[in-house]
């Protein structure tokens, strides 16, 4: 409380009227002032009341935000969890399903003749050839070196008795 009217007025025995009513009117000065800094204490404080307020209004506003947002991170974690799971799976499906092929493919010989059989002309020769080797080519899935050596030397010898060398 700042610059307000501070003083003790002894009223002795000889009570002057006018020292009382200076004395009364000093004190009505010092309680309005102190009126005066209590109001605008009390106004300080109801802005600040209300800044508080505005402000626990946008923390909880953010709170809610962090809590979806990590909801949404836990979720999102949970289904690449899920989805890895699943790729393993089909991973090792996959091999075991290569590795019984190769156990299938260990036995089969390869029949002489039997690529070409019933081609009749050079042009079905051509095309057979073409479709076998986009079936039996080593870079795709089902593909064999061995199956595809098979046929480029049976093919060598077709198109020698075609007469096409």
């Amino acid at each position: 409380m700042g610059g307000h009217v501070n003083f003790v007025y002894d009223l002795g025995d000889d009570e002057n009227p006018e020292d009382l009513k200076h004395f009364l009117f000093l004190e009505s000065v010092r309680i309005s002032q102190e009126k005066q800094e209590l109001a605008d204490e009390l106004r300080n404080i109801e802005l600040e009341r209300k800044k508080l307020a505005r402000e626990k209004d946008l923390f909880e506003k953010q709170w809610e935000i962090l809590e979806k947002e990590l909801r949404k991170i836990g979720n999102d974690r949970d289904k690449i969890a899920r989805d890895k799971a699943y790729i393993e799976r089909e991973k090792a499906n996959l091999r075991r399903l290569q590795a019984q092929h190769r156990m299938n493919m260990e036995g089969v010989t390869v029949v002489q003749g039997a690529f070409f059989a019933g081609v009749t002309g050079t042009v079905a020769l051509r095309k057979r050839y073409k479709d076998l080797l986009k079936i039996y080519h080593p870079d795709n899935g089902n593909g064999d070196a061995n199956t595809l050596l098979a046929i480029n030397k049976e093919y060598e010898e077709v198109k020698k008795r075609f007469g096409l060398e």
